[in-house]
C-alpha cells in the first residue's frame, strides 16, 4: 500500500523564524513558498474559511518538511514542552559531526535537552532540541557503522 515516505508536516507560529531554523541552520532548499486557501483546502483541514502559509523545504537527502503558518486561524499552544506527551512526535537527522552541530545550534540559542550522549543500545551519539515551536528535533551520528543493527542505519 505504501510506496515512500513523503515528508513531515508542521504548524508554525512564525513562518520567518521556522525558515531561519530549517533553512539557515539545518541547511534546508526552500522548494515552494506558497498560500493554501479556497474550499478544498478547508475541507481537507476540517477549519473552515482557513488560509496558510505553506513552505516545503527540501532536507540533503531529499525528503522535506512542510511548514504551515494559519493565516486565519490561531495555532494552539501545547500544554506542556516534555517528550512525554502522547502523539508527540520528533524529527530525526542522521548528521556528520555531531558536536559540531550542537555547537553551532547553541551559539544560536536554540534549547536542548541534553547535550549528546553515546548510546549503550548501538554505536551512536544522539541528542534532542527543540525547534522554534516546540517540535522535537533528533540529531544522529553513527559512530562505528560495522556495529550497528540492521534497520538502523
Amino acid at each position: 500500500m505504501i510506496s515512500k515516505y513523503r515528508h513531515i508536516g508542521i504548524v508554525v507560529n512564525d513562518m520567518e523564524r521556522s525558515i531561519n531554523f530549517y533553512c539557515n541552520l539545518l541547511g534546508h532548499k526552500i522548494i515552494i513558498d506558497f498560500i493554501e486557501k479556497g474550499d478544498y483546502f478547508s475541507k481537507l483541514v476540517g477549519l473552515k474559511n482557513s488560509e496558510a502559509r505553506v513552505v516545503k523545504a527540501s532536507a540533503p537527502d531529499g525528503i522535506y518538511v512542510e511548514l504551515i503558518q494559519f493565516l486565519t486561524h490561531s495555532s494552539i499552544e501545547p500544554k506542556g514542552n516534555e517528550y512525554n506527551i502522547r502523539g508527540r512526535v520528533h524529527i530525526c537527522y542522521t548528521v556528520e559531526d555531531i558536536e559540531r552541530v550542537y555547537e553551532r545550534l547553541s551559539s544560536n540559542n536554540i534549547e536542548f535537552i541534553s547535550p549528546p550522549l553515546e548510546s549503550p543500545f548501538d554505536p551512536v551519539k544522539t541528542c534532542f532540541c527543540y525547534d522554534p515551536d516546540n517540535t522535537i528535533i533528533q540529531f544522529v551520528e553513527i559512530t562505528d557503522s560495522s556495529l550497528i543493527r540492521d534497520g538502523l542505519k
